[in-house]
């Protein structure tokens, strides 16, 4: 279908208010809701939307796979995108040319990793 630029603010489709939080990126979105699902849409370019069963875009809201108690996301220019959960865990995911997952790789990562070795009680 036909996409056109939203010049005004526009209501985020899906229902799944409320939300916690959203952070707006180069091509994609991400948000998290106050019962801590993280969420991803937009287009999914190497990755950023962390669902590989996502081939190219998502125009609402997708949950990202095992984005549960989330407390916090943030997302980086170059297609990847983080998230901190309650218990201190930060995973990460998306295009890797220069190990900005945080997994001690180059790897692009299709679905969200832990990032090992770094355990956060408080924001990102």
């Amino acid at each position: 279908g036909a996409y056109s630029p939203a010049y005004a603010p526009t209501p985020v489709a899906g229902g799944f208010a409320p939300w916690n939080g959203f952070r707006s990126c180069r091509s994609f979105s991400v948000g998290w809701t106050e019962a801590g699902v993280g969420y991803a849409w937009g287009q999914n370019w190497n990755g950023s939307l962390g669902d590989p069963g996502v081939s190219s875009r998502t125009d609402t809201p997708n949950p990202v796979p095992g984005m549960t108690d989330v407390v916090e996301m943030a997302c980086g220019g170059e297609n990847h995108a983080v998230a901190l959960k309650s218990n201190g865990e930060v995973w990460a995911w998306g295009y890797n040319n220069r190990g900005q997952v945080g997994d001690g790789t180059d790897t692009t990562r299709l679905s969200p990793v832990l990032v090992d070795g770094l355990n956060l009680n408080t924001g990102l």
